[in-house]
C-alpha cells in the first residue's frame, strides 16, 4: 500500500459525481474523498448495492457504514446486526464481515481508513473500465487482493 501525501486543499464533489469513473459494473460506487485529498487518512464512498457483498476481510483497514436508504444485515465476526436508514456499524481491520441486502437496495456511506485501500481497488477498477478491460470475478480477485481485501473462502 503507497500512500500519496500532498498538501490538503478544499474541494467538492456535487451530488451523483465521482473522483472517477464507474469501478464496478453491479454497484454504483461514487468516491468522494481518497487517501490523495486526505493525506492517506480515509476513504469516503457513497454507494447502492443490489446485490449481497460476501464474508470478507480487510487486511489493512477498518471499515464502517452509515445506511441512508434500505435495510442490510452485516455479520461481524459472530455478530449480526440489521441496520435501517441512520443506522450505523464498524468493522475493524482483520475481523470478517459481511453484508447482506435485505430491501431492493441499499445506499449507504462508507469510510475505510486508512485512505488508499478501498478507494485503491475503487480506482484501480474504474482505470481497467476506462481502458474496456471488462471486470472479470478474476481480475476483480486480483485487484482486491493487491490491497489487502480477502473473500474469506473457509465460511462461503
Amino acid at each position: 500500500m503507497s500512500i500519496v501525501s500532498t498538501p490538503l486543499r478544499d474541494y467538492a464533489v456535487r451530488d451523483g459525481e465521482s473522483l472517477c469513473g464507474p469501478s464496478l459494473p453491479f454497484a454504483d460506487i461514487k468516491l468522494l474523498a481518497g487517501a490523495d485529498q486526505t493525506e492517506g487518512r480515509y476513504a469516503l464512498t457513497k454507494f447502492t448495492c443490489t446485490l449481497d457483498v460476501p464474508r470478507h476481510i480487510h487486511k489493512l483497514e477498518d471499515e464502517s457504514i452509515y445506511v441512508l436508504e434500505g435495510e442490510v444485515l452485516v455479520q461481524i465476526g459472530g455478530s449480526n446486526y440489521e441496520l435501517a436508514p441512520g443506522g450505523f456499524v464498524f468493522m475493524p481491520r482483520g475481523v470478517p464481515h459481511s453484508v447482506k441486502v435485505v430491501s431492493k437496495q441499499f445506499i449507504g456511506l462508507g469510510v475505510s481508513s486508512p485512505g488508499g485501500t478501498f478507494d485503491g481497488i475503487v480506482l484501480d477498477l474504474a482505470s481497467l473500465r476506462e481502458q474496456g478491460t471488462e471486470i472479470t470475478p478474476e481480475i476483480l480477485e486480483a485487484v482486491r487482493n493487491q490491497h489487502g481485501f480477502y473473500v474469506d473462502r473457509a465460511s462461503s
